[in-house]
């Protein structure tokens, strides 16, 4: 399965249905940087995390029904990541683990707990085979630590670290992280001030400080050229930054945000924005909006681009008359091109918190 280049002339708005947009309770979702575009040949099938009922279900291309349910080891998972041999790695906020699965497999092959804490994004680095953990501190600390693919604890980084809640690798393998927690440093109106720091991926230590045009942010992103986006809640924009450097290039901000929420990139580097009322797709370099889709859309958790547009969205759980719980819980797909909905899978789904292609 190939992915398709597109770029339409002109913004088209999907309002089909009554309930639409992506407003909503769901819980908080830990933020993680823009995707890549999966190997088309290995990794075609979605992933759901879901948290509520502690299980990933694996969905095939066009199915509705889970190919297969993981349950083993899993306790409240918030991310999951793929090595570069298909292994699967899951970061569990509620045992503090990361368990390990091979590929394809659903049965836990291993796990590690050394130094991890409240663990919510977990994040495969190509360049040194390194798998880096975000262990979220709500009070201002915080730590990213850093492992071997077999699970060995090589150190720790705390330096500048506050509430650490999104991770992402540029192609050098050097490490940028964003925290969703008000660190120390005030401005002079008394409100927060927010930054983005990147690591050296061979020395884990901190290289730079990203602060220009930055309020509130909790989502990053990379494009494939290293350029970096921050959704600045603050400031319900986007600022975009030249690769390896702190220059500000743009910043975007046409559409409707009230916080920017996840981001992710399409093989031509458009960009898709999850917000308060739908997902925006901006076209790479300029930023200008291209699409805005909201079919279906609700209490949206996160996203992820590679064949197609996927978004997982929930309400939580209800108490049914019996004493059981039932989830309003689904995930929708789209069409790159149009933006039409193409799927609604709800079979397996229960809190959906985090998405993956894999095998």
């Amino acid at each position: 399965m190939t992915l398709r280049a597109h770029r339409p002339e002109s913004v088209v708005l999907l309002t089909l249905l009554a309930l639409a947009g992506c407003g909503g309770s769901g819980p908080p979702v830990p933020a993680q940087g823009g995707a890549p575009v999966p190997d088309s040949t290995t990794r075609t099938n979605l992933y759901v995390s879901n948290q509520f009922n502690s299980t990933i279900t694996v969905y095939e291309p066009g199915t509705k029904t889970p190919l297969r349910t993981i349950k083993a080891g899993l306790a409240n998972p918030q991310s999951m990541t793929f090595d570069d041999s298909n292994n699967l790695y899951v970061a569990n906020y509620r045992t503090s683990t990361i368990t390990v699965y091979a590929n394809g497999g659903t049965g836990l092959t291993r796990f590690f707990s050394t130094n991890v804490d409240k663990p919510n994004v977990v994040a495969y680095d190509g360049s040194n085979n390194h798998i880096y953990v975000s262990n979220w501190e709500p009070t201002g600390s915080g730590s990213i630590t850093i492992y071997s693919k077999q699970g060995k604890y090589l150190g720790k980084i705390t330096d500048m670290v506050a509430c650490p809640d999104g991770l992402a690798i540029d192609s050098s393998g050097n490490l940028y992280v964003v925290g969703q927690c008000p660190p120390s440093k005030t401005s002079s109106s008394g409100s927060y001030n927010y930054y983005v720091t990147v690591y050296s991926g061979t020395t884990n230590k901190l290289i730079r400080t990203i602060t220009d045009g930055i309020g509130g942010a909790g989502h990053i992103a990379l494009d494939s050229k290293d350029n970096l986006y921050v959704g600045n809640a603050e400031f319900s924009d986007i600022t975009v930054y030249k690769a390896g450097t702190t220059k500000l290039l743009r910043t975007i901000q046409d559409g409707s945000y009230y916080d920017p929420g996840p981001m992710a990139f399409d093989q031509s580097n458009d960009l898709f924005v999850m917000n308060t009322e739908a997902v925006n797709e901006y076209a790479a370099g300029s930023g200008k909006l291209l699409q805005s889709i909201t079919q279906g859309l609700t209490g949206c958790n996160t996203l992820i681009v590679g064949p197609y547009l996927n978004v997982a969205s929930d309400y939580g759980g209800r108490t049914t008359s019996s004493g059981g719980t039932s989830y309003l819980s689904f995930v929708t797909t789209y069409n790159l091109v149009s933006g039409k909905l193409t799927r609604t899978i709800s079979d397996g789904v229960a809190g959906p918190n985090a998405l993956a292609y894999g095998p």
